[in-house]
């Protein structure tokens, strides 16, 4: 029962700390009640019980009666104080009981009573203060707080919730324009203020031709400068301020009446004006902001360039958009910064009209035969892109069928039938103009005449196939497209490459020419010629029998009647073949000569000769490109040809 009469005077009390009470004692009902008195109320059940002394604030309840509490004043609190001074609190302190005994407390610059900085007793039913000296470095602007409180026997007191400002002393802080060139002699207010903490007054010291518009002793000081400002030696602010503590230290604030610098490079927003010169088109130019510049000046080429200003003239007016006129010719655009004071010296940017580059070398057949009409293909030209070029213009061969690609850097056609020479112009254009044109001649061109032949014998008379010649160019006839081949009528022939032929004669004799003429499609070289003439071959081996006469003599015994010993022990197997690495050479023969293999390619060049054994397996080909070529074995009289493939 004690606990809960405890526990709601804490809660009432807690709520009106800082009220004085007078109460008498009295004796409490033992049947329970609510006890009233100072303006405090406090519910309790209890009989005439003897225990502890309850104590909620500034009602106490003992032994069954209402005990009398203390009464706790304090004095008025200071304002606001110096650095570095004395800070002295009165207060006033009644103890009814004659027991109690009072402090006074004076916080920290926050606020906190957790470690007060001054602490004060006295005796019960006394009058007094207490006194602290205030530190001479704190910030401006701190302010303690104070309270009194006294103990009997639980402390309880009150926190009356005063603040003590610190007064100062220091030198005042000046804010506001410098550079006063874009208020001078116009009437524009100016603003100042000054921060010194907690004072009574501001002492504004103006120099001439500045006059006060408002607020005079205080913080904040509004004026207008006058025409003469700008020339006068003296432009100095100086203030001071009072107050309890005295006159601070003099703060001097220096003022400029200052033409503003030149401004940093102007940036483009592309170099190329002949893309947009004549089409109203613009191009945009920039500064970054000069300091205490209040408005910029740009310039142009008169009347052949329109400035807009997307910001608007005045203190924004950093970047312009031009407009050029075909009429434009090279030359700056400049801008300078100005204010009240004067204006800098120009920065610029030249802006160049420039024709553009002559196109690089045309790149396209020179030797048109190809390209001739009705049965040549279109012939394709083209230059490099030129910088700055918005079209390029082509002129070419009249009569010329099937022009496309007209204003850009690559066109196709075909040159008409009978066309002999003539050439082919290109020329670069932008809206500033032409450049000089690019010119390529062409022609048609005759084929020239083919090389003398290269006649290698491949295969022989006495071999199943008949004799065989290559014949070969060693290159194609400069302007050429193709070689027409003509053999003696008994021959034929197959095409082993666009300059070699292989021909095969009968086995009689053979006498005429072969032939190579180059061809393209504006006409055919002169003939070359190599002259065929070949004996018959020589007839095969026979056999022949031994018979009976007319008159039936006795029938001879057959005898066989056989020609020397043809040539042809040699044999010669090459394999794999075709191949796309190695060849191997089995060679076979009754004879011991020597026997030698030459290896020619298809124009009949020796490429390379080596000595072989008679029964004996060689590898060769390990050294030769992709083609054909033929292997020539010799031994004695005999020859054997092969030919190899290889890919």
């Amino acid at each position: 029962m004690i606990k809960k009469i405890i526990l709601m005077a804490v809660v009432i009390v807690q709520s009106i700390i800082g009220f004085s009470q007078s109460i008498s004692r009295s004796d409490l009902n033992t049947a329970g009640g609510t006890l009233t008195g100072g303006g405090i109320s406090l519910n309790y059940s209890m009989g005439v019980v003897a225990g502890s002394t309850l104590v909620s604030g500034n009602a106490m309840v003992t032994q069954g009666f209402q005990q009398p509490g203390e009464q706790i004043r304090t004095g008025v609190v200071p304002v606001s104080i110096c650095r570095g001074s004395q800070m002295i609190i009165p207060f006033t302190a009644t103890d009814i009981a004659s027991v109690n005994t009072f402090t006074a407390e004076l916080s920290d610059s926050a606020g906190n009573f957790s470690s007060p900085i001054a602490i004060g007793n006295i005796n019960s039913n006394s009058s007094g203060s207490i006194t602290a000296t205030i530190p001479s470095n704190i910030p401006s602007g701190s302010k303690y707080r104070v309270r009194v409180t006294g103990s009997f026997p639980l402390t309880k007191g009150t926190d009356n919730g005063s603040d003590i400002a610190i007064a100062s002393g220091e030198t005042p802080v000046v804010e506001g324009p410098t550079n006063i060139c874009q208020f001078i002699g116009n009437g524009t207010p100016v603003i100042y203020t000054a921060a010194a903490g907690v004072v009574n007054s501001y002492n504004w010291n103006l120099p001439p031709n500045v006059s006060v518009l408002s607020g005079t002793g205080t913080n904040q000081l509004t004026v207008t400068f006058a025409s003469g400002f700008a020339t006068q030696a003296n432009k100095q602010i100086r203030i001071t301020t009072s107050s309890s503590c005295g006159t601070s230290a003099q703060t001097i604030y220096y003022l400029l009446a200052q033409a503003p610098g030149t401004a940093q490079p102007i940036t483009a927003g592309s170099d190329n004006i002949c893309s947009i010169i004549g089409t109203g088109g613009t191009i945009q130019y920039s500064i970054p902001k000069v300091t205490s510049a209040t408005e910029y000046i740009w310039n142009a080429q008169p009347g052949n360039t329109i400035i807009s200003h997307p910001n608007g003239t005045g203190v924004n007016d950093t970047l312009i958009n031009v407009s050029f006129t075909n009429g434009f010719t090279t030359s700056a655009i400049t801008v300078n910064a100005a204010n009240g004071c004067g204006v800098s010296a120009a920065r610029s940017i030249l802006v160049t009209k420039a024709n553009p580059s002559t196109p690089g070398l045309i790149s396209g057949p020179v030797n048109v035969c190809a390209n001739i009409a009705p049965n040549g293909t279109a012939a394709t030209y083209s230059v490099a892109p030129v910088a700055n070029t918005t079209s390029y213009t082509w002129v070419v061969p009249a009569n010329a069928i099937g022009l496309t690609g007209q204003g850009t850097s690559s066109i196709s056609f075909s040159y008409p039938a009978g066309f002999s020479n003539g050439s082919v112009n290109v020329s670069a254009s932008n809206g500033c103009g032409t450049s000089t044109p690019r010119s390529l001649s062409v022609t048609k061109l005759n084929p020239a005449t083919p090389s003398v032949m290269d006649v290698v014998q491949t295969h022989f008379c006495d071999e199943q196939d008949g004799r065989k010649y290559t014949y070969s160019l060693s290159a194609m006839p400069s302007n050429a497209t193709s070689i027409v081949w003509t053999v003696p009528p008994v021959a034929s022939f197959v095409q082993l490459s666009p300059i070699s032929i292989e021909v095969s004669y009968p086995a009689t004799s053979v006498t005429g020419t072969v032939t190579a003429q180059a061809i393209n499609n504006c006409g055919s070289s002169t003939v070359r010629s190599s002259a065929v003439k070949l004996p018959a071959c020589q007839p095969p081996a026979f056999t022949r029998n031994t018979v009976a006469n007319s008159n039936a003599q006795t029938k001879v015994s057959q005898e066989s009647v056989t020609a020397p010993e043809k040539a042809g022990s040699l044999e010669a197997t090459v394999f794999p073949n075709p191949t796309t690495n190695n060849f191997s050479l089995l060679l076979r023969s009754s004879s011991k000569e020597t026997i030698t293999v030459t290896i020619y390619d298809a124009q009949g060049r020796i490429l390379k000769r080596l000595t072989a054994a008679a029964n004996q397996t060689s590898i060769l080909g390990s050294d030769l490109e992709a083609g054909m070529y033929l292997a020539v074995v010799k031994q004695g009289k005999e020859t054997v040809t092969q030919k190899i493939i290889k890919y």
